[in-house]
Parts: C-alpha cells; structure tokens; sequence
C-alpha cells in the first residue's frame, strides 16, 4: 500500500510522462510502463516491467 501524501504528482510517471501501472501479486510488487509507444500491450512489444519481491 501507498501513502499518497508521500507520493508526489509527478513520482508515478515513465520517461515519455505516462502514468506507470502498479501491480501486487501477494508478495510480488510489479512497476510496468507501457513504453514509448505508450500504449499497453500486457507486458509485450516495448512494455517494461520490473519486479521485486519482498521477503
């Protein structure tokens, strides 16, 4: 869970100013940007993800 008054405005965007997309699976935290393209293609085509899982 976030804290909204610590996340700013502008710390959930990518590179190309598109929100990012935040997943949990139980303790698996995903952080995906749909790219340049900004469009979503479910993780394919020029979607990044990265993932951490918290121990």
């Amino acid at each position: 869970m976030m804290d909204q008054d610590f996340v700013g405005d502008d710390m959930l965007k990518d590179a190309w100013g598109s929100e990012l997309k935040v997943e949990c699976y139980g303790a698996k935290v995903c952080v995906r940007s749909a790219g340049a393209n900004r469009r979503d293609e479910k993780r394919g085509g020029d979607d990044i993800q990265v993932c951490q899982r918290n121990q």
